[in-house]
């Protein structure tokens, strides 16, 4: 019985000295930055419905609501819990892609002029950089970046916060 009570304390004092050791390589297995890139319109439902199983719950960024109109069946399944808050120039297409996209998203805009018209489109999706091309083809990158993310989510805020102080 002491034997089996002295090779158990020897044990746990192994494990305590690994314990370090093992806390550093857990901490070192946590999530990556990603960098990905996906073409065409299978490979952007491909990266949206990945990016939808973290439940993110905004469309942050710069665009015209062109996944609306590429997108417009899925569009509504995709958003309907996802708020949209997007700078954006207004034009008769990008009005009529804002009034089909109210019907299942709640979208708040901040008009620019339209000699900023965006072709590529930047926005932040949960945890996530998008930046996205819609023509000739749709190519899309994701990054999935703590650290960018954060650094794009803090100049938008900022935008956003000045933009509103200044209508108000």
């Amino acid at each position: 019985k002491q034997k089996s009570v002295a090779e158990f304390e020897e044990l746990g004092k192994e494990i305590m000295n690994i314990m370090p050791e093992l806390s550093a390589k857990y901490q070192s297995i946590k999530e990556k930055d990603v960098f990905e890139v996906y073409k065409g319109k299978k490979g952007f439902k491909a990266m949206i419905n990945g990016i939808l199983k973290e439940k993110p719950k905004y469309w942050r960024g710069f665009g015209n609501l062109q996944v609306q109109e590429y997108f417009p069946y899925d569009f509504p399944h995709w958003f309907k819990k996802v708020k949209f808050m997007l700078f954006s120039t207004k034009s008769d297409v990008f009005l009529r892609r804002l009034k089909e996209a109210r019907k299942s998203t709640k979208v708040e805009i901040i008009s620019l002029p339209e000699e900023l018209y965006m072709p590529i489109v930047w926005t932040l999706f949960g945890n996530n950089l998008l930046i996205l091309i819609y023509e000739p083809d749709i190519i899309a990158l994701r990054i999935k970046s703590e650290q960018i993310v954060k650094t794009f989510s803090n100049q938008l805020d900022y935008l956003w916060k000045k933009h509103k102080e200044l209508v108000n």
